[in-house]
Parts: C-alpha cells; structure tokens; sequence
C-alpha cells in the first residue's frame, strides 16, 4: 500500500500541500492516473464537513453510492489516512475521515475516528453527537445513548435532526432511547 489506498505506486503519483490557517484546512490533493487527473479541494470539502454535525450528517450514510462516489471517497479517505499519520491529533482532518468513513459505510472506522475524536474534544457537543452515531451505526445501543445524553448536556440541542438522522434509527427504536426522549422533552421546555 502506498498510504493512498493503492498498491500500485507506479500509475499513481501523488503530488499535495497542506497549509493550517488557524482551523481552517486548506488542501489541494492532485493524482495522476494512468487514465485520468482526479483532483480533491479538501479546502470546499472542510467548509461542509465542518459542519459534519449538523449538514453532512443529514444525507443518509446508508444511501447507495455510484461507482463513482466510491472511488472519490477511497481516494479521500487514503489521503486522509496520510495526513492523520502524520498528524494524529489534527482535529479538522480527523472530523473528514470520520465522515468518509461513515459515508463509505465503514462504521468500525468511523468509530473509531469518533472515539479518538472525544478523546481530543471530550466537551464538543457535536464530537459527542457523531460518536452517538457511530455507537448506533454499529449497534452498540447503551453507548450510544451514554454518547447522545452527554452531547445534549454539553449543548447538542437540534431535536428535530436527531429525531430524523438516519444515523440514529436503530438508536430511536431501542429501549434505551426513553431515558433521551424524556431528556429532549425537559431541555425544550428549558429552552423554549
């Protein structure tokens, strides 16, 4: 493998720069295929995963993927896998990975970036949110109830996402979601 999802290193050359400007990711990632140039503005990519919690989230990561998709999203997810090794605590590139991950329907991954992610931010809501997710993309119920009560006490408060995400159906229809739901209904009144 060379670190962007390929063990054919001589029909693709990777040519990138990174630059941090405060939190913002400004990347440009350039391959040259054999057949053809495939270029990712990981900059325009940042501006929506940024707000991965509330926007990115809200399209079904269990949607079918052309073809396509997945060549684009194994490509993001190489590179990314590149910078975090190189960064492991960097936050902006850590939220795209966890959120290719879940969109290219590889949850244990995606936890797992979510989990090294409330490692780093143990008070960001949003971080505790999308851990919730994971925890429910995989089926581990309690924890991911544990994850959403924590995300709604450190200030998560988009009731009408969370009732919807597609991220947390299995979530809503399990036992532990009473505790939540009751929850939810005392911080609305709180904040209505």
């Amino acid at each position: 493998m060379d670190g962007f999802g390929s063990s054919n290193t001589s029909s693709l050359k990777p040519a990138f720069s990174i630059w941090k400007t405060g939190h913002w990711l400004e990347t440009c990632l350039t391959l040259q295929c054999a057949k053809q140039s495939v270029n990712l503005d990981l900059e325009s990519m940042f501006v929506v995963t940024s707000w991965r919690n509330i926007m990115s989230k809200k399209v079904s990561s269990r949607s079918p993927l052309t073809r396509q998709e997945k060549r684009d999203l194994d490509i993001e997810i190489g590179f990314l896998e590149g910078v975090i090794k190189r960064d492991p605590a960097y936050i902006d590139a850590l939220q795209l990975l966890g959120d290719s991950y879940t969109k290219r329907g590889r949850f244990n991954d995606g936890l797992g970036v979510d989990q090294r992610l409330a490692t780093l931010r143990p008070t960001d809501a949003l971080v505790q949110y999308n851990l919730a997710c994971s925890y429910s993309l995989t089926e581990e119920f309690d924890l991911s109830a544990d994850a959403l009560e924590r995300s709604l006490q450190l200030g998560y408060h988009d009731f009408k996402w969370l009732a919807e995400d597609p991220d947390l159906e299995a979530l809503r229809n399990h036992a532990s979601y009473r505790r939540i739901r009751a929850q939810i209904r005392k911080l609305k009144v709180k904040i209505g």
